[in-house]
């Protein structure tokens, strides 16, 4: 049938080949390497992968934990700042908006702390025996305590400024306060 010789040579081969039953022993040989060999190694890479998913899924129990305290630590931290957590820069805009008030609360406490400051600078002056640094002395405290809640510019040359332009979150918030 077929028109090549080397084809009709392989052909007659296959056929002497399995008319002794040769073919037989060979497939014996193949089934007891299968059974001495190929069969115990799948065993063992059958116990690797049974003991890889059971380290997979203590690494997934372990995750799943790590993810709980995470989110624990995540509320705290928000409870902290005292926001809820679900839009977080929409919430510390909104707790951006009351630093204006804030800040005129601590300048308003910090007129109470007046006398203290003298008496430190009293304290300083009497200690070094010299008035020399009493000018030098907590500025910041003293500008507070003295003027309130006043620009940075007006701290640092000690003059008004011309015109105070406010963020726009503070300029929206007062508006929504109209």
């Amino acid at each position: 049938m077929y028109s090549s010789k080397r084809m009709k040579d392989w052909q007659v081969i296959i056929k002497l080949y399995e008319k002794e039953n040769l073919h037989l022993a060979e497939l014996a040989s193949r089934l007891l390497r299968n059974l001495n060999y190929e069969i115990p190694a799948i065993k063992r890479q059958i116990a690797k992968c049974i003991q890889i998913q059971e380290e997979s899924q203590k690494k997934i129990q372990d995750c799943t934990r790590n993810t709980q305290e995470v989110k624990r630590q995540y509320a705290e931290e928000c409870k902290k700042l005292g926001i809820v957590g679900t839009n977080v820069q929409r919430e510390l805009m909104e707790l951006v908006r009351d630093l204006p008030k804030e800040f005129d609360e601590i300048a308003t406490r910090c007129k109470d702390l007046y006398p203290v400051l003298e008496y430190y600078v009293a304290f300083v002056e009497f200690s070094l025996g010299s008035n020399a640094f009493s000018n030098e002395i907590l500025l910041l405290t003293r500008h507070l305590s003295t003027l309130g809640n006043t620009t940075v510019y007006q701290y640092q040359t000690g003059d008004l400024p011309d015109k105070i332009e406010k963020p726009d979150w503070v300029q929206e918030d007062n508006a929504q306060v109209e």
